[in-house]
């Protein structure tokens, strides 16, 4: 499947292993769960960073077995994948997720390892992995999670346990919109680049004709007998509907969600997860507000806080919204975390969680849960086809038809002049009728 998006998505156990111990014994490129808990401990990590180290570790065994790569090995790895010839996507962490059953008992041993190198009482590996899947934290480099504290899991009742499966369920499926969402902006990109020219021309004989259509509603009107009143009155309408259009061509939502029907009220729900979300992405951000420098840093740096920033501003009226916010933010932080790490600068980075039962203001039923999902997978599936995705894919999957589809486009502009003309002839006759 051919990589079509470069991005800091995820840090690879090569990198943490390199920053954590600067002088290693050896290099591999796979380690066993007991060889990464003797080095966690060797090197003073937390139970808590350890057990990620060893989810990290598993998933690029995971790559590595799937799909014949390493990340550590690759310089242009990304978790997300496109190929347009078959217009099949993936999102690599969740499909590891999907198939995490296969590797339980490996982490069970590794988690049994911990357990006795860290004298871990009454805390559960399953529910950990829940907590660090739903909150996507394998991504990150293992040195920005000293502050995570392993007790907090230990003697949770059935009833929370039950709350992170949850979470965990919503959380997927928000990002599993995110992937949807990045592929039709892929999409759309790659075919705007592929006929930009064409397009510009066709959008705008396209527009031209509207407004000739409307002049011609003028020109039929019997209050206006002159060229003069036709241009005025016309003049006037179309700044007006400039002004409307400005208005309505504001940035939109990349996904549209209907209505939530468990009576949330919007900004409540996850709006302090969002809040952190948005002020830890601001404050790695800051060399873009404070640097009089413009280099490729800042620049990359300004232009991860303008997208967080728009997202963050975004009107959420339901639930579904507020969890795809926190999948879309939940990813932008990560990958400022691994740019600034790539680049030698200074993370800013705190405990934060959005699977603390008591942070979110209302009970997750099994029953919320699928309305949810249903509703994201809804604005996905819409989503596809206002943007017509998959009319787009079948245009740029080969050289053939990208060749048939600009001939089309040319078709198109060849048939709107031909439409122009004979407005502009309508328009002239209907004023000198009006002469005689």
């Amino acid at each position: 499947m051919k990589i079509y998006e470069k991005s800091n998505d995820y840090f690879p156990v090569s990198l943490d292993l390199a920053e954590i111990n600067k002088d290693p014994q050896h290099k591999q490129d796979f380690y066993t769960g007991n060889e990464l808990v003797s080095f966690s401990v060797q090197n003073n990590l937390t139970a808590f960073q350890a057990f990620v180290l060893v989810v990290k570790n598993t998933f690029e065994g995971y790559l590595y077995l799937m799909h014949d790569f390493l990340p550590g090995k690759s310089n242009d790895f990304s978790l997300f994948r496109a190929d347009l010839q078959t217009g099949k996507y993936q999102d690599l962490s969740i499909e590891f997720i999907g198939n995490l059953e296969a590797y339980n008992d490996g982490l069970r041993d590794s988690w049994n390892e911990l357990g006795k190198e860290f004298k871990l009482i009454d805390v559960s590996h399953s529910i950990l992995l829940h907590f660090i899947l739903g909150n996507q934290l394998f991504r990150l480099p293992v040195s920005v999670l000293t502050s995570y504290d392993i007790s907090k899991f230990s003697h949770l009742k059935e009833k929370k346990v039950n709350f992170l499966r949850l979470y965990l369920k919503l959380a997927l499926t928000a990002q599993d919109a995110l992937a949807d969402h990045r592929f039709i902006t892929l999409v759309n990109e790659m075919y705007r680049n592929k006929f930009h020219e064409l397009i510009l021309k066709l959008g705008s004989k396209e527009n031209l004709l509207v407004q000739l259509e409307h002049k011609l509603e003028f020109a039929n009107n019997p209050m206006i007998t002159s060229e003069e009143e036709l241009e005025k009155e016309f003049f006037n309408f179309f700044i007006m509907q400039e002004v409307q259009s400005n208005i309505r061509n504001q940035p939109g939502k990349s996904l549209v969600f209907s209505e939530d029907p468990n009576g949330i009220t919007p900004r409540t729900v996850i709006s302090d997860q969002l809040r952190f979300l948005y002020r830890l992405i601001s404050k790695n951000c800051r060399e873009a507000h404070t640097s009089l420098e413009k280099n490729e840093e800042t620049e990359k740096l300004g232009q991860y806080f303008m997208d967080s920033n728009f997202i963050y501003n975004e009107v959420s009226r339901s639930l579904s919204e507020q969890f795809f916010q926190v999948a879309k933010l939940t990813d932008i932080l990560t990958e400022v975390i691994i740019f600034r790490k790539t680049h030698n600068l200074s993370v800013d980075f705190a405990d934060f969680t959005l699977t603390a039962e008591e942070k979110i203001p209302f009970r997750i039923t099994e029953e919320m849960t699928e309305k949810t999902k249903e509703r994201i997978e809804k604005a996905v599936y819409m989503a596809r086809g206002s943007n017509f995705t998959d009319y787009k894919v079948k245009h740029l999957s080969d050289d053939e038809l990208v060749g048939i589809h600009k001939e089309f486009l040319k078709n198109q502009i060849t048939f709107l002049d031909q439409k122009i003309i004979t407005r502009i002839k309508e328009i002239k006759s209907v004023m000198a009728m009006k002469q005689l």
